[in-house]
């Protein structure tokens, strides 16, 4: 396994321990959400930059991911809203990164 596969792998697997974290830590549910919440914009970032610029939807589609994060942390932290909703606009754009990262 080389370094890509060591990249996805991890990615994956970050990916997937922090949804299951976000929905089962009650202790340190904040901490949780925010760290979750910076996986996502890097990993956001990630695939916006892996696309060629010809590629304006998938672009499109990362910034979407991106400013999806905005969304969540405004729900979560600004207005004390909808926590729940919050946690599901991040798990999307976690899901929508790693789709366009590497699908």
């Amino acid at each position: 396994m080389g370094a890509l596969g060591v990249f996805t792998y991890t990615n994956f697997v970050i990916a997937a321990a922090g949804v299951v974290a976000l929905f089962c830590v009650k202790k340190a549910a904040k901490l949780v959400f925010g760290l979750m919440s910076v996986f996502c914009v890097a990993l956001g970032v990630l695939a916006y930059t892996a696309q060629p610029i010809n590629y304006a939807g998938s672009q499109a589609l990362a910034f979407f991911a991106i400013a999806v994060v905005a969304v969540a942390v405004v729900l979560r932290f600004a207005l004390k809203k909808s926590i729940f909703l919050a946690k599901l606009l991040l798990c999307g754009s976690a899901l929508v990164s790693l789709m366009l990262l590497f699908g």
